[in-house]
């Protein structure tokens, strides 16, 4: 085994020291040259596409370079373990299996899907493996440029608006970002809530600002209630959606289709 040192620069995220840092555990390292380069054979783990999403009960393998033994007392020594995904929430997959988990100093590690691509880096280790997907802040681990948004406002949406497929609720080249929920039965008792009001936002980079086609997807209760695929087409930007009741007590109401927008080329 030989030793290589190539020169790079580290970047940690910058929302790493907030309270809720545990929700940013990243840091990249930005190496100088490529490291297949320097050290023959080496080969790079792509990292998934961020519309790619984990899922709950799929089996991912997990990485590190951490202590051994059931304990997690045992010698340092790399290796790798597969385990189903137990949990899947927004900022978080974890991996709860008694006798099977990831152990101090394998935080960092990777966590990668069935086509060998990085979904998730080891976070934290107690009763449960928790680890962070790479989804939420693919822009900066991929080191993209921001795109922070420009003027924003709240605007009327209504029960009308939030039980059928109509209009968008911002206003054209105006993104949804957030919306406030209500409660009005006067619609319909299976109607409730309503979106009160939407926040919608211009983004700042000119190319997105003008609004393209515009189409309704279907969601439905499965994608309403869990973490899965994003409801619109890639390149296409939220602007609405139809919420719908019937599902189970604790899962209505759900999203039955959304309005997706794409941008005017």
């Amino acid at each position: 085994m030989t030793d290589i040192t190539i020169p790079g620069t580290l970047r940690i995220h910058p929302q790493y020291s907030q309270p809720t840092w545990n929700l940013n555990d990243f840091a990249v390292l930005d190496l100088d040259v490529p490291a297949h380069t320097m050290a023959l054979g080496v080969s790079t783990i792509p990292l998934q596409d961020p519309s790619v999403l984990p899922r709950l009960g799929e089996t991912f393998w997990l990485v590190g370079y951490g202590h051994t033994g059931t304990d997690c007392k045992g010698p340092r020594q790399k290796r790798w373990l597969a385990l189903p995904a137990a949990e899947v929430i927004a900022h978080a997959v974890r991996f709860i299996q008694p006798g099977k988990n990831a152990c101090p100093g394998d935080s960092g590690g990777a966590v990668l899907d069935r086509t060998g691509r990085l979904v998730a880096v080891i976070s934290w280790i107690g009763t449960e493996t928790n680890t962070r997907p790479t989804h939420t802040s693919y822009n900066w681990i991929a080191g993209l440029p921001d795109m922070p948004y420009g003027s924003c406002g709240w605007y009327p949406v209504g029960p009308q608006k939030s039980h059928g497929a109509g209009a968008a609720w911002c206003p054209s080249g105006q993104f949804l970002t957030q919306f406030d929920l209500d409660g009005d039965r006067a619609l319909s008792g299976r109607d409730s809530p309503i979106v009160g009001q939407a926040l919608c936002c211009r983004n700042s980079a000119p190319s997105i600002n003008n609004w393209g086609s515009t189409a309704w997807w279907p969601v439905g209760l499965k994608e309403s209630h869990g973490v899965g695929r994003v409801w619109c087409p890639s390149g296409a930007y939220l602007g609405a959606f139809d919420l719908d009741s019937g599902g189970q007590p604790h899962d209505s109401p759900y999203v039955g289709q959304a309005l997706c927008i794409k941008p005017r080329p």
